[in-house]
């Protein structure tokens, strides 16, 4: 079945009811034999395709011995990897704290025998899951840049930091001013060596060289003796512009206020439509790293993520489900804006695969002719 597929290159997680698990790679991923990340000079012979890497060779997993899998848009391949597979992944946050959420019910499982395996809510936790790995990573090397700095709201900024948790919850302001200087601070360091939409561009990028900047410089990045300066001349920039964006009071520079997602219909830029079809949305938790993935867009706008969540259940024989922007495009219906809420509060609806529970669960059905 994915031995045809073309693009977009995916990874499918794949179960039975037998117990047997895996995961594999589908798409067709060109062989070059220069191996490098980005763009290439097309003119040149030497980045020309050799031909696609084997089906069998594209990476993939069957039953392995820890007893899981998982994937979150983060490179599946390791070092020892056949092929040159070169490719811009997510930072890998979101993978190692699905990885951490998965080990520890096992160990507490291994502990209780009677706590029993994996079921529905543990999975519906998972999805709900806000803990940023990169926050906890990043946010005391920050502090400890900050902290003994003589500036009244820059300390009482470091305060709220040095209290968080790490969870992007929307109604915290510390998700804010992380979130927020990180986002400047990349472009900062990207600044430093491309300029105009080329900058823009590669900001993303940048964010794991970002990331280590705010504890070193081993590798000559910054102007020697600069590194400290700019990470806390971001940083008032930061408070600078949300205090101009949200007001005096910091304590509601809340994560909800500025991670917001829009449900806009596809026909919504076409004259005045918008006003008709699109049915607002509203404040979300979570960001692009955190396994509850509301995306980071333009100033921080939730634009994109997670919209639609799904949790198989081959016990029950269905699937737990729900969709951020609803079931339907048709306006006039009532089910066009009625699974927001559901997404947002993590709760699902269940789809029964077995045919002759479809009734039970049946609340519309549309009979299409021609």
């Amino acid at each position: 079945m994915l031995r045809p597929w073309h693009v977009p290159t995916f990874n499918l997680v794949i179960a039975d009811t037998a117990g047997h698990i895996a995961v594999q790679c589908a798409g067709r991923i060109p062989l070059r034999s220069t191996a490098e990340r980005g763009f290439r000079p097309g003119w040149d012979p030497r980045h020309q395709w050799l031909g696609l890497l084997p089906f069998e060779a594209l990476p993939h997993c069957v039953n392995p011995s820890r007893g899981w899998l998982a994937t979150a848009n983060n490179r599946l391949a390791g070092d020892d990897y056949a092929y040159p597979l070169f490719g811009t992944w997510i930072s890998g946050y979101r993978a190692a704290r699905i990885r951490e959420m998965i080990e520890s019910q096992i160990a507490t499982r291994a502990n209780d025998p009677s706590n029993g395996g994996f079921e529905m809510a543990h999975h519906r936790v998972m999805h709900q899951d806000v803990l940023s790995l990169r926050a906890i990573k990043c946010v005391p090397l920050l502090i400890k840049v900050l902290e003994n700095i003589q500036h009244p709201q820059l300390q009482a900024a470091v305060s709220c930091l040095r209290d968080w948790n790490g969870h992007v919850e929307a109604h915290l302001v510390a998700p804010t001013l992380f979130n927020v200087f990180f986002t400047r601070w990349s472009k900062a360091v990207t600044d430093i060596y491309f300029e105009g939409e080329t900058a823009e561009l590669l900001a993303k990028q940048a964010e794991y060289v970002a990331s280590r900047l705010l504890e070193a410089d081993p590798s000559g990045w910054l102007v020697p003796g600069t590194r400290e300066t700019g990470i806390r001349n971001v940083f008032l920039k930061t408070l600078a512009y949300l205090t101009e964006r949200f007001g005096d009071d910091m304590t509601a520079w809340t994560w909800s206020r500025i991670h917001q997602i829009p449900l806009k219909h596809v026909l919504s830029t076409r004259g005045d439509l918008g006003q008709l079809l699109n049915h607002g949305g509203g404040p979300v938790k979570g960001d692009m790293i955190t396994v509850c993935n509301t995306g980071s867009g333009p100033d921080w706008i939730a634009n994109s993520g997670a919209g639609y969540r799904l949790i198989a259940d081959l016990a029950e024989y269905g699937l737990w489900a729900v969709d951020g922007s609803s079931q339907s495009g048709n306006v006039g219906t009532e089910h066009y804006a009625d699974q927001f809420n559901l997404w947002n509060n993590g709760e699902y609806h269940f789809i029964p695969l077995d045919s002759d529970r479809v009734d039970d669960v049946t609340v519309m059905r549309m009979v299409l002719s021609r």
